[in-house]
Parts: C-alpha cells; structure tokens; sequence
C-alpha cells in the first residue's frame, strides 16, 4: 500500500507539472500568431543575453535562437503545401516548449520578484498579491537628450507599484512591441535610437501579480524638436 501511494504521488506530482507548463504556455502564448511568437522570442533572447539575474538559462539562449530562426524559416517558407505546414507546426511546438521551459527557470530564480522576472522579456501573471493590477502612470513624458540616440521617459509614481514596464517601438501598429525594459524608479533612459527616426513609447506599473494596462502612447522623432 505504502508503494501504492508513493507511486500515486509521483503520477500526480507529474500532471499537476504538465498543467503548470501548459498554463504557463496558454499565459505567455496565448491569441498570438506566429509572427508575435517570433518577436516575443527574439527580444527575451535581447533581455536575457548579458542579464546578470539569469546567469545561467535553462534551456539556453542558444537553443532558443535556434529554434526561433527554424520557426522564422519555416514560415518563411509556407506557401500553401500540407508537408510544409506540418513542418512550421513542429518548429512552432518546439519554440513553445522552450519558452515554457525558460518561464520555469525565471520563475525559480526570481523567487517573486515580479522586476526580477520581467527582466527576462516575459510577459507574467502570478495572483499571490491582495494589492492587485496597478493603473498605469496617467502622464508619461519623453525628451530627447544630450547624448546622440539616447531619449528620457519620466512619469509620477505610482504608489504601491513594485515597478514599471516600458516598451517602445516604430511601427505602432504591432500587437506586441520588440523593445521593453524595467525600471524600479518612475523614469528610465533608453539609448541607441536611430537619429531621425519616430518611435513610440507605453508604461506600465508592475505589482506582484504584473502588469496590465498600459500608459496612453507617447512619441518622438530622436533627436529632433
């Protein structure tokens, strides 16, 4: 009976991993398309190269690149054929089963910092926080800076907030923008813009349970008035 149980344990302890890994699949993945798969991929890879929080990722960068550039090829290549398709769907799997792999390993080593994790490029939910989702700073403000390409974002703080989630881009039509960082404090700089370009910036407030909303869209064209 003893190793009835024992053995019991083990099954269960194995579903309840399978559905933490699918919800965490369904959390960071879900509604969207394999394009934004792609650019979610490719900027945790951005976050995550050099990031002394996740000195050691598991799996690694390099797997993931791998599996980001076979996905980015194979739906390159789609043009309509059944052997085609199935081989972007495998590409698509493994490229998810990675990012799932990876959300474990920043979960673990954030231990509940959500600044910690959002460092990774993720995009999180956890529900341990009675304080709930923040609103987004009501006033953000952008200005070009001294240095060539370098811009500052300021805002009021958010009282309670654990920090804030700032994404920019120059094609604002993207459902998910390839540029984010964290802050702690209610400003950040961000550096090496193009000169002459447009980007857009949004801010959001993080608390444990992350971010949601996100600040009205500012822009600016760098280093010109």
């Amino acid at each position: 009976m003893k190793h009835y149980y024992q053995h019991l344990n083990r099954q269960i302890s194995i579903i309840i991993g399978i559905i933490i890994i699918f919800f965490v699949i369904k959390l960071g993945l879900k509604n969207k398309s394999v394009a934004e798969i792609i650019i979610l991929a490719r900027r945790i890879i951005t976050m995550m190269t050099g990031n002394p929080n996740f000195p050691i990722p598991n799996p690694t960068l390099a797997d993931l690149i791998l599996a980001t550039d076979a996905l980015e090829a194979a739906q390159t290549d789609m043009d309509g054929a059944r052997s085609k398709t199935v081989v972007r769907n495998l590409r698509l799997k493994e490229l998810k089963r990675l990012l799932a792999l990876l959300y474990t390993y920043v979960e673990h080593i954030s231990m509940g910092d959500v600044v910690i994790a959002l460092s990774s490029g993720f995009e999180m939910r956890a529900t341990r926080n009675p304080i709930g989702i923040l609103p987004a700073p009501a006033t953000v403000e952008v200005k070009n800076t001294v240095v060539t390409g370098k811009v500052s974002l300021r805002w009021k703080k958010v009282e309670k907030s654990s920090g804030y989630w700032i994404e920019w881009t120059q094609d604002i039509t993207m459902s998910v923008w390839p540029n984010a960082k964290t802050s702690k404090k209610a400003k950040v700089d961000i550096a090496d813009l193009t000169l002459g370009e447009r980007y857009y910036f949004r801010v959001a407030t993080i608390s444990s349970e992350g971010y949601e909303g996100f600040s009205d869209v500012i822009t600016l064209r760098i280093n010109f008035n």
